[in-house]
């Protein structure tokens, strides 16, 4: 091997020895690290590193894009939740019922290209097509009380779990949506809202 053909990506090799599996160099990473590597491995480019090659390109991949604290992140985020995550309380509404995110919009990177210029602050995600999922032709930003008056016939409330809709609360409480609506509609005070059914004995009072 001629000094010129002793660099393979980031291994210099420094010197042979022989064994009878075969041949193997000494050579040293870029990053410095020492290996004795078989030579075929060397010259088929199946080793080009100690690993370190591998690692800052999976770093770089998973490296953060500096946005994951804007806005449009979150809103990306929480489309993603309300589509691919069955634990998300108004999974139901969306993922659920068939509503889903295109490919090219796993990437947040992808997203932020797309959406960033007609982005303004106080604006919320709608789809245009309501049974159409998100992609690019499908959505656009409006402001979120417009969104409300939209919305696919869907009632939020707040509870101790945060504002969702009425039938993922009434899951969470283990009543029934129609044991819940009478609660709302009969003037219950809210913090009874969510009683255990079994007190149905205080569910004729106001």
């Amino acid at each position: 091997m001629e000094a010129k053909d002793r660099v393979f990506g980031a291994w210099t090799a420094l010197g042979p020895k022989i064994e009878k599996k075969g041949c193997y160099w000494l050579c040293r990473c870029a990053c410095g690290r020492e290996k004795w590597i078989f030579v075929g491995n060397l010259t088929s480019g199946k080793s080009k590193s100690c690993g370190c090659l591998k690692r800052k390109v999976l770093s770089e991949k998973n490296s953060t894009h500096g946005l994951s604290k804007t806005k449009i992140y979150k809103t990306w985020k929480g489309m993603r939740q309300r589509c691919l995550n069955p634990e998300c309380p108004v999974y139901e509404n969306y993922g659920g019922r068939g509503i889903t995110i295109s490919q090219d919009w796993s990437r947040f990177e992808n997203f932020f290209r797309d959406m960033r210029d007609t982005w303004f602050e106080g604006a919320t995600i709608e789809r245009i097509d309501n049974s159409m999922g998100y992609f690019r032709d499908n959505c656009k930003w409006i402001v979120r009380e417009e969104q409300s008056k939209n919305r696919r016939g869907v009632t939020l409330i707040d509870t101790p779990w945060g504002r969702i809709p009425v039938g993922a609360a009434a899951r969470k409480a283990g009543l029934s949506n129609g044991t819940l609506w009478h609660r709302i509609l009969s003037g219950f005070p809210q913090e009874r809202w969510f009683e255990p059914s079994s007190r149905k004995k205080n569910e004729v009072q106001t």
